[in-house]
């Protein structure tokens, strides 16, 4: 059994044409000669190591994509992003903050409103 830190594969011993996967920050029962092989590599800690405390409640819960797992069997690692990957960004200097003001106060009342006369000047007394 290991911990997984990344997403690893490997070929099932009783079915040779399939692949089993453990996704990363999950355990995984392994054969023994591929258990070392991702110890080694660093794909992969024992369950007693002090990272697993912190990084087992991580996992997605869902099964890798194989193409993007570590290979045990031939310790292949994964092909990298072909195109522009977006959340990898450089960050632009556009200098020190700036402070705006505005020239006068804003008039919220409309203008002219109190300078017309109005039809409601009406004299009730006569």
């Amino acid at each position: 059994m290991v911990f997984a830190l990344k997403d690893i594969k490997w070929r099932n011993p009783g079915r040779p044409q399939e692949f089993e996967l453990a996704e990363r920050f999950s355990f995984a029962s392994v054969p023994v000669e591929l258990a070392h092989r991702a110890l080694e590599s660093g794909a992969a800690v024992l369950p007693e190591d002090d990272r697993v405390a912190k990084l087992k409640y991580n996992k997605r819960g869902a099964p890798p994509i194989p193409e993007k797992c570590i290979d045990l069997d031939t310790g292949e690692l994964p092909q990298p992003p072909a195109g522009i990957v977006p959340w990898n960004f450089e960050p632009v200097d556009r200098g020190p903050p700036t402070k705006a003001f505005f020239s006068s106060s804003p008039s919220f009342e409309p203008p002219a409103a109190r300078d017309q006369p109005t039809n409601n000047d009406h004299d009730y007394e006569k």
